[in-house]
This record gives structure tokens, C-alpha cells and sequence, in this order.
């Protein structure tokens, strides 16, 4: 059990680190894309109507 331990909260610790800097990451590319281009869903939903107007 101990064995299982040792291998376990180690690599909870290291996943929980891993997310964590996600997150940030995640969070500050979505601020600096607000910052320039306005909220993504907006963008999305353009870029979506261009898209599905072009023929195909």
C-alpha cells in the first residue's frame, strides 16, 4: 500500500501542477485575445457565417 502511495501522491501533485499552469496559460490567451479582437465567441460565430457562406 505504501508502494502505491508513493506513486500516487507524486503524480497527483504533479498533475494537479500541470493544470494549474493550463489554466493560467488558458486564461491569459484569453484575456490578450479580448484585449485585441473583442469577446472569441463573437469572432467565432463570424468567422463560422464567412465560412458556411463560401461554397464548398
Amino acid at each position: 500500500m505504501k508502494q502505491l502511495e508513493a506513486i500516487v501522491f507524486p503524480l497527483c501533485l504533479t498533475f494537479l501542477m500541470y493544470i494549474g499552469s493550463f489554466i493560467l496559460k488558458f486564461i491569459s490567451i484569453w484575456s490578450s485575445w479580448t484585449k485585441h479582437r473583442g469577446p472569441p465567441d463573437r469572432y467565432i460565430i463570424s468567422w463560422y457565417k464567412e465560412w458556411s457562406a463560401k461554397p464548398h
